[in-house]
């Protein structure tokens, strides 16, 4: 972060000339935005998941950003019934999804497939699991609050990854890892 090369910027995802502006001059942008997955509100998961990465995508392409990395979620691809056991990027969306977090970032996330080399715009989609690192106000209260109130429900046979993620380790992984790309002037997030 200090080489100036990665810059955090703020503009609500719902107001496209905001997204346009704030994309000016970015090769690589990383769209992590989403609202609390726990407040199933479908007017407002929709505005930011759905409408909002719509709104990403064309900033994108309107301001010749070569590279997009959409943060979806497991949960795009998860029944409610059955578990995910080493899933990969080809399992199926159930029919149904069962909160309209899940449902708007399935759609979300496919508008980011299907946007894939328009207008040169190269797009990747990760799911982690969850998402936390320094200054963490959501997560790790919500669990430890959770732990106290004796209502956790972690099933130590039944694990999943859970790893902190500090962004510049994480950018530079994730943009080799799909892009074989380490930056270039000035990249978004």
């Amino acid at each position: 972060m200090r080489s100036g090369r990665v810059q955090y910027v703020s503009a609500d995802l719902r107001e496209k000339s905001q997204v346009v502006k704030a994309f000016q001059g970015a090769e690589v942008v990383f769209h992590m935005a989403a609202p609390d997955s726990s407040i199933n509100n479908h007017h407002l998961q929709y505005s930011v998941n759905v409408q909002g990465t719509k709104n990403v995508i064309d900033a994108c392409v309107i301001a010749g950003v070569k590279r997009l990395i959409y943060t979806s979620s497991p949960s795009v691809v998860f029944d409610d019934v059955h578990g995910i056991l080493n899933g990969c990027e080809s399992k199926a969306y159930p029919s149904k999804h069962n909160d309209s977090y899940s449902a708007t970032k399935a759609e979300g996330e496919a508008l980011i497939m299907n946007a894939n080399g328009r207008n040169g715009l190269l797009t990747r989609c990760i799911r982690p699991s969850s998402i936390f690192g320094p200054d963490d106000r959501l997560l790790v209260p919500s669990l430890v609050a959770a732990a106290r109130a004796g209502k956790s429900k972690i099933h130590w046979k039944n694990q999943f990854d859970l790893h902190g993620m500090e962004s510049k380790r994480t950018i530079k992984a994730i943009t080799l890892k799909y892009f074989g790309y380490s930056g270039g002037e000035r990249e978004q997030s």
